[in-house]
């Protein structure tokens, strides 16, 4: 990414599908992390629902101009991307983000493992037991 390159703008657009007042309700990442075309950069929020605002294009997110909690109108500057390719910065987060996941869900998937064999065991020492006593009770 060349520091030359100019910035394109995060604007609300000028026919908004929300009614009433509208508030920018949170950004989805914060200045100086990447960001990828067309997935949501902020969400927005009126009395009669919520709205994503998606990424113009792949690139940083240079600037916000409006912080969460302030009313937004039509044509509104929220704030700039700097356009370029953080395709391998971005497929690195997603990958880390895919690896944890699998990791999570593999000790997910062991701790019931290991729970379920310790109460198979539980549940042969008290056949065993009951066994043992009633072949003792004789």
């Amino acid at each position: 990414m060349s520091g030359g390159e100019a910035a394109v703008e995060v604007r609300l657009p000028d026919a908004l599908p929300l009614p009433g007042e509208v508030v920018l309700a949170s950004w989805a990442c914060r200045p100086g992390e990447p960001v990828v075309a067309g997935t949501p950069v902020a969400t927005l929020a009126s009395d009669m629902g919520t709205m994503t605002l998606a990424a113009p294009t792949d690139g940083v997110l240079r600037s916000v101009s409006v912080m969460p909690g302030m009313v937004v109108r039509p044509g509104d500057l929220l704030g700039e991307v700097t356009p370029g390719a953080v395709a391998d910065e971005v497929r690195a987060v997603a990958v880390r983000a895919a690896v944890e996941a699998v990791i999570a869900q593999q000790e997910r998937t062991q701790r019931v493992w290991v729970a379920s064999l310790w109460s198979g065991a539980l549940a042969f020492l008290a056949v065993l037991l009951a066994w043992g006593l009633t072949v003792l009770g004789r």
